[in-house]
C-alpha cells in the first residue's frame, strides 16, 4: 500500500478515533506504511511480516517505538491472544481466505479490518446480493461489512485489481447458543 491516504483510512477504520485499542495484530507490515498510522492508535501493536528480507528495515523503523513488536513470520502460524485482540492489514490476495478462518477461529478477536481484494470483499459482505456460506455461518456471531475501497494504482507494484476494506465484528451477543448453532450450520449447509 503505496498512497498514506489510504494507509491513513484504513488506520482510522480499524482502530476509530478516540478510541484506543489494547492489542492490534497486523497482517503483512511489509515496509511499515500502515504498522506507522496504526502505532499511535493501541497500547500494544504486533506486526506480523513473512517476507525476511524487510524486516531489518522495518525493525529499525519501528526502533524507538517499545509497544511495536515486529514479528518475523507467518502470521497463520501465530497463536491467537487470550484477551481480546484486534487484526489489522492489507492482506496478500492469495491468502485472504486463511486469514479470514483464522480470525474467525480466535475466541479472543473483536474485530478485523482487512484490505482485501475487491471481488472477495463483495462476496463476503453481501454487495452482489447473495452471500458466501462462510459469511451466512459466521452470522451468528461476526457481522461483515464492506467499509470502503481502495483504487489498484494506490498500491506498488500494481495489482491487477481493486481492493476492498472489510471488516468483521464479533457480536456482544451471539445471535444462536451453542445448540442452535449446530442446527443453524445444518441448516445452511444444507442450503
Amino acid at each position: 500500500l503505496a498512497y498514506r491516504a489510504a494507509a491513513e483510512h484504513l488506520a482510522r477504520l480499524a482502530v476509530p478515533h478516540g478510541h484506543e485499542t489494547p492489542l492490534l495484530l497486523e497482517v503483512g507490515a511489509g515496509k511499515g506504511a500502515l504498522t506507522e498510522r496504526l502505532a499511535p492508535r493501541c497500547r500494544e501493536l504486533r506486526a506480523y511480516e513473512i517476507d525476511r528480507r524487510l524486516l531489518p528495515a522495518l525493525r529499525l523503523r519501528f526502533a524507538d517505538t517499545p509497544h511495536v513488536t515486529v514479528i518475523g513470520g507467518d502470521f497463520l502460524h501465530a497463536d491467537p491472544p487470550h484477551t481480546p485482540f484486534s487484526v489489522a492489514g492489507n492482506l496478500p490476495f492469495h491468502r485472504t481466505s486463511a486469514i479470514v478462518a483464522w480470525c474467525l477461529r480466535a475466541p479472543a478477536l473483536t474485530e478485523a479490518t482487512l484490505l482485501t481484494q475487491l471481488e472477495y470483499a463483495r462476496k463476503r459482505t453481501g454487495d452482489y446480493g447473495s452471500w458466501t456460506l462462510v459469511t451466512v455461518l459466521s452470522w451468528p456471531c461476526h457481522e461483515w461489512r464492506l467499509v470502503g475501497r481502495v483504487a489498484r494504482r494506490r498500491f506498488r507494484p500494481v495489482p491487477r485489481v481493486d481492493a476492498g476494506i472489510v471488516r468483521i465484528e464479533r457480536r456482544a451477543t451471539p445471535l444462536l447458543d451453542r445448540d442452535a448453532y449446530v442446527g443453524w450450520r445444518h441448516l445452511v449447509e444444507l442450503g
